[in-house]
């Protein structure tokens, strides 16, 4: 069974960029290739570990613009590497 998927409320201030993007792929292979959907649910266990721990260890000092910088970088790299696909994905998602 595929695991819940994120919700970004438990990770307080963290910024889950590459969450939502596996969020997406879990959802539209569910039903076209439910094997490679739970790989990647499985994978988003594993990353969610990360996102609690950075949530709960994260240092305040001012950093956040680095944070939203990281965060932005990764968004538009996943665009970059899916040519737009994660986009188009999540627009499918939606309707």
């Amino acid at each position: 069974a595929l695991r819940p998927t994120l919700r970004v409320d438990h990770f307080k201030g963290c910024r889950p960029t590459v969450h939502w993007h596996l969020n997406d792929q879990i959802g539209w292979l569910a039903d076209r290739d439910p094997e490679m959907a739970e790989v990647i649910a499985n994978i988003q266990i594993q990353e969610n570990e990360h996102l609690a721990y950075a949530a709960g260890n994260r240092c305040t000092g001012g950093w956040d613009w680095l944070e939203a910088l990281i965060s932005a970088a990764t968004g538009a790299l996943i665009w970059l590497s899916t040519r737009g696909d994660s986009n188009r994905l999540a627009r499918e998602l939606a309707t």
